[in-house]
């Protein structure tokens, strides 16, 4: 669990860092000599592959160690959940609502809900938390000012994009 956690943390931080580096690129693009712009080309390049092997590496463990993980918590609720059924008295299955193919959906669709929502959910969770924090980090680190200007336009930014998806869900529902 401790490595998915690493490499969702290291994914989250590529983000940050890929901004770092391109802005380090315009930058350097901009030097004075045919020598410096090509040492600095050379050097965003090599940097940027860098992040991409990270990246890929990352994001592969992540998906791997989070999935074997949301597994094993899925296969003990379903091991629990029909170890209570099997415990119940002989009059409790007489009810429709447990019926036997009842149960059956409830071990396969319940089980598999948890599965999505801790597998996937969560680690990409914790990778936006952190991205934020880097984020908001390197940019008190380089201007405080333009960083408060970000944060509180944030809000408003996540509210338009709501909106948005709220829009086209309906759009989608009329054409249906």
């Amino acid at each position: 669990m401790y490595l998915g956690l690493i490499a969702t943390v290291v994914l989250g931080g590529t983000d940050s860092l890929a901004g770092l580096f391109l802005a380090s690129g315009v930058f350097g693009l901009a030097g004075p000599g045919e020598e410096e712009i090509t040492t600095s080309a050379n050097r965003i390049a090599w940097l940027f592959l860098i992040l991409s092997v990270v990246m890929s590496l990352a994001m592969f463990y992540r998906i791997r160690l989070f999935g074997i993980l949301s597994e094993n918590l899925t296969m003990t609720i379903r091991k629990d959940l029909f170890a209570s059924i099997l415990s119940k008295p002989m009059g409790w299955f007489d009810k429709k609502e447990n019926a036997p193919g009842q149960l059956s959906t409830v071990l396969q669709t319940d089980c598999t809900t948890v599965n999505g929502v801790f597998g996937d959910i969560i680690a990409q969770w914790i990778e936006s938390v952190f991205s934020l924090c880097l984020g908001i980090s390197l940019g008190l680190h380089f201007s405080w000012q333009i960083t408060l200007v970000a944060i509180v336009i944030a809000p408003f930014l996540a509210g338009a994009t709501y909106m948005t998806i709220a829009i086209e869900e309906g759009r989608s529902e009329l054409i249906d």
